[in-house]
């Protein structure tokens, strides 16, 4: 095993968080819509038992809940304020442990939360200042009416919230715990059951090769630095998450083993992107048709290079130039008799990308 795949293995841990299934089911169902729309952006089907759940859960809120929960959302995603409390006070091993934290904790704190959500979700600048002012609610205030965003309706909502901390800190706090004991708690343990057996799929995944996990999963987001692996990542897979993943960036990543939250079904996009990439190889093979000809030819039976080049009068670097682009979509391969390289194709393997390229160009596909 390379020493890459070794370091990276090393720093990385598939673990079920209750408390990151809860801030991920608590935005999920607050704003189903969302993931209803980014679905069907991607031609991507939600699995019916997962779109049931989902609808469940969101028409189980009660009419003061899905108000209080839109206008709070209108000035930034507040199911972030439990991935900080998540992530900060990791050692917390429940949901309903996790609601009398933040019932506990004082409100600098909770509108520290807040008010760094709102400034990332409004102006999304470099705000370092925050860091400076993060302890005294009225410096906060202050540097949010300093901000310029393009909606002054919703930061003048934002300041009011910071004038009223014992309210605001209340009003979420209840949503928090609201939505926990009325209907996220009926669901817990079924969730549980699901997003564990998610974590066995994606520990067979990561290794078989970790590298490649990263790179595709989390779309190179952690850089390698000379084959060198300097991050500790903790994932939780997420059903209600369902696609893509979430960086909790609480730090930086190194001196600290930090969460990423991955969405349980993420491996069908990324299996059907890799489909699009071999069906884009495989069009491109097929584009040139001195290309076509060899495949015709191989088709019959195996040649080597230079018979090709015969045949098809070809120059040997011509046909050498070709095949880079057949092997390149996997169509062809090789065997080696009396010391000349034959070429083979791969028959089953072009009946399959047909099919592929069939489902895709007619948008059979499931992903874009």
């Amino acid at each position: 095993m390379k020493k890459l795949d070794e370091n990276i293995i090393k720093n990385t841990k598939f673990i079920f968080n209750p408390c990151l299934e809860f801030t991920m089911a608590f935005t999920t169902i607050s704003k189903l819509n969302e993931l209803k729309n980014l679905a069907e952006d991607l031609n991507y089907n939600v699995p019916e038992e997962n779109l049931k759940l989902y609808d469940e859960m969101y028409n189980a809120m009660s009419r003061y809940m899905r108000s209080e929960i839109e206008y709070f959302n209108k000035i930034c995603m507040i199911g972030g304020i439990l991935a900080a409390y998540s992530a900060d006070f990791e050692d917390v091993e429940n949901v309903k442990s996790l609601l009398d934290v933040i019932d506990k904790s004082d409100e600098t704190l909770f509108l520290n939360y807040l008010g760094g959500m709102y400034i990332n979700a409004h102006e999304s600048t470099n705000h370092e200042g925050w860091d400076e002012v993060k302890n005294d609610i009225k410096k906060m205030q202050e540097y949010i009416e300093g901000v310029k965003v393009e909606d002054d309706e919703i930061k003048e909502s934002v300041v009011e919230l910071f004038k009223n901390p014992d309210e605001t800190k209340k009003r979420i706090s209840f949503l928090f715990r609201s939505f926990y004991e009325k209907i996220y708690i009926k669901y817990e343990k079924k969730v549980e059951e699901i997003c564990l057996g998610g974590i066995d799929k994606y520990k067979k995944i990561f290794l078989d090769n970790p590298k490649d996990f990263m790179e595709k999963y989390l779309l190179d987001f952690f850089k390698t630095e000379y084959e060198d692996w300097q991050y500790k990542i903790n994932f939780h897979i997420s059903l209600f998450k369902e696609l893509y993943f979430w960086i909790i960036n609480m730090h930086d990543y190194k001196q600290k083993a930090g969460w990423v939250v991955l969405g349980i079904n993420t491996d069908k996009i990324v299996e059907k992107k890799r489909q699009n990439e071999q069906v884009d190889n495989f069009l491109k093979a097929l584009s040139d048709p001195r290309r076509v000809k060899i495949i015709k030819l191989l088709a019959k039976k195996p040649h080597y290079g230079y018979e090709i080049a015969s045949i098809l009068e070809l120059t040997p670097a011509t046909v050498n130039h070709h095949m880079n682009f057949l092997f390149d979509a996997d169509i062809i391969g090789f065997n080696k008799i009396d010391n000349k390289v034959y070429f083979t194709l791969k028959k089953d393997k072009v009946r399959e990308l047909l099919r592929l390229t069939e489902e895709i160009l007619l948008g059979d596909s499931t992903i874009l």
